[in-house]
């Protein structure tokens, strides 16, 4: 089983029943989803902006509890001189990442 590392938007789509979440669904079964710290800081921004009340924010804390691992921070991967080379995309240094949680 292989972990995907979800972008805001995928969990948004989830999450609010999105007709576009079909579109992830092939890529998302039978994987370990995770998210990253700053898409937990966005979902939480989103509540905030959309002004939601305490039981909907209790909704999506619970799912993200229960669906996604929410990855650590590793100080040490984010410097550009952490081993590798520096790699300018996000996309490229979030694979690195997984593969060192992997082993």
């Amino acid at each position: 089983m292989g972990i995907v590392l979800s972008d805001t938007n995928i969990v948004s789509f989830l999450f609010k029943k999105d007709t576009r979440a079909v579109l992830y669904e092939p890529y998302l079964k039978n994987k370990i989803l995770a998210i990253s710290l700053m898409t937990v800081a966005e979902l939480y921004q989103w509540t905030e902006v959309c002004k939601w009340g305490n039981h909907r924010i209790s909704r999506l804390e619970k799912i993200l509890a229960a669906y996604y691992s929410i990855l650590p921070i590793d100080m040490e991967l984010c410097r550009p001189d952490s081993g590798g080379g520096y790699e300018p995309n996000v996309g490229q240094r979030a694979g690195l990442f997984l593969r060192k949680m992997r082993g």
